[in-house]
């Protein structure tokens, strides 16, 4: 939800002066009113490796500077999110280097890099951070290096631009518009009995959310992370402009929501999965001090094992980007239930074992065998039961490959408005190693009261549970 929508300044167009004078304000009460916005700044004296020096409005000049000795206290900068588009984009390359860092014209600049320039000048900020100007493209080294630094980069910038409404670097952040859509209501009223009525401005919040968040911009998933790092964002959309202040961190289960935006967003690559959220986790490691892996977090690893895949996408990636058992392994959006509606958590299966290196995962634990019925999608049949069950396919056409007798893994279960329910991992032997290897293929879930006997379940004195029937086994996740 964006917190600011920068009204009533009906201005016909976004770049007019009392709009700036509206950002110049909301920025200042930000840094002088929340600290909290800035706790995460704690990289003393931090300045990115290249910065865009655009020097003083009229200077009419821009360079890349690179500065060894550290300034004390560093300069204020801005970054910028925008969509890189399909031409042939102005970027930092091996060949242009000297060119860039000897000076070149600002007016020769993509259009929101030139308007992103007025923003910075408008705070009388010099200095701009621009992927595309501050990475050599062509070096792989160099991009190495610099994506590592992302999260430093946007935590100590002072506010990062999105440019929400271009499709690429040329479209710019400025648009005129009809400024009849955009006049807000007035309501006079009183916030609680000991206050006066007064007049408050009225605005359509969800017209605001619709209007930018739904943009290809926000969809991407880099632009997720430079949005969550940064302390402040300005977006700059077809009709309004809104600001958004970084969220506050609670507890580590908040990981599970970012998830299920970022896995909806769109990578360029595969291999990207991860890549693009590690300075968020970086983040989160440091608030919550825990073990990170492959997108999940070793204090809440059973709970968040339990995400699921609503629409299964065709794409695998070619080469390894994640163990079985990780989201990042599969192309696909991917869903956790909502457990606060849930009550009497238990657990049944323990971590024994998490290797961040290997992708191995080692979990003590019931398992079961059941055959599925392939000719539905919630059926599964033992020894002497036909069960009901939804089943989720990680992948496209996992369904119909499944072995005849497939590894249920119970995980999870819970007491919600409709009675017990219990969740498992399906699971499918890797033949080639050791006879406890498996690697994950689907996701089920049991709400019929039935069905649970087939696990031996049965309900304890504190509403808590307990499956029989079968000695806890140790396996390992691929």
């Amino acid at each position: 939800m964006l917190r600011h929508s920068l009204l009533p300044y009906a201005e016909s167009c976004t770049s007019s002066s009392p709009i700036l004078e509206l950002i110049i304000k909301w920025i200042n009460n930000c840094r002088t009113h929340h600290p909290e916005c800035r706790q995460l700044q704690k990289k003393e004296n931090w300045w990115p490796t290249r910065v865009i020096d655009i020097g003083n409005e009229g200077d009419g000049k821009w360079k890349l500077v690179s500065l060894p000795a550290k300034p004390q206290p560093p300069p204020s900068y801005m970054t910028l999110s925008y969509t890189w588009g399909s031409k042939d984009n102005f970027r930092l390359l091996k060949k242009n280097l000297y060119s860039f860092q000897n000076g070149l014209p600002i007016a020769d600049l993509p259009r929101t890099f030139q308007d992103a320039s007025s923003v910075a000048w408008s705070f009388s900020v010099k200095f701009l951070w621009i992927d595309a100007l501050c990475i050599i493209q062509d070096c792989s080294e160099d991009w190495s290096r610099e994506s590592a630094a992302m999260r430093l980069v946007y935590t100590n910038a002072l506010c990062n631009l999105a440019a929400v409404a271009s499709t690429d670097p040329y479209g710019g952040l400025f648009r005129s518009r009809n400024t009849e859509d955009l006049q807000p209501s007035i309501v006079r009223a009183a916030l609680d009995k000991s206050t006066p009525p007064k007049d408050y401005y009225a605005v359509d919040s969800d017209y605001t959310n619709c209007e930018l968040l739904d943009k290809e911009l926000l969809k991407r998933g880099w632009v997720f992370q430079e949005r969550l790092l940064s302390p402040r964002v300005l977006y700059f959309g077809d009709k309004t402009l809104a600001a958004e202040e970084r969220p506050t961190l609670s507890i580590a289960r908040e990981w599970e929501e970012l998830v299920k935006i970022y896995t909806d967003y769109k990578l360029t690559e595969a291999g990207d999965r991860l890549h693009a959220i590690e300075g968020v986790a970086d983040l989160f490691r440091e608030v919550f001090h825990d073990t990170y892996a492959f997108g999940l977090w070793k204090t809440e690893l059973t709970r968040q094992l339990s995400y699921y895949v609503r629409s299964p996408r065709k794409e695998v990636p070619s080469h390894y980007v994640a163990p079985s058992w990780s989201w990042a392994s599969l192309q696909s959006p991917v869903k956790f239930e909502d457990s606060s509606w849930w009550s009497d958590i238990t657990e049944h299966v323990s971590v024994l074992d998490l290797n961040p290196t290997e992708g191995t995962l080692t979990l003590r634990g019931p398992i079961f065998i059941a055959k599925i019925d392939k000719e539905s999608r919630y059926n599964l049949v033992t020894s002497n039961a036909r069960l009901n069950a939804e089943i989720y396919p990680d992948r496209v056409g996992k369904q119909v490959n499944m072995p005849d007798l497939i590894t249920l893994l119970p995980l999870i279960s819970y007491w919600r408005s409709r009675g017990l329910g219990l969740d498992c991992l399906v699971l499918e032997p890797i033949l080639v190693t050791v006879a406890t290897n498996y690697r994950r293929i689907a996701y089920i879930k049991f709400e019929q009261g039935q069905d649970l006997a087939f696990f031996g379940m049965t309900v304890l004195a504190d509403g808590s549970t307990k499956i029989g029937k079968v000695a806890p086994s140790v396996i390992s996740l691929m």
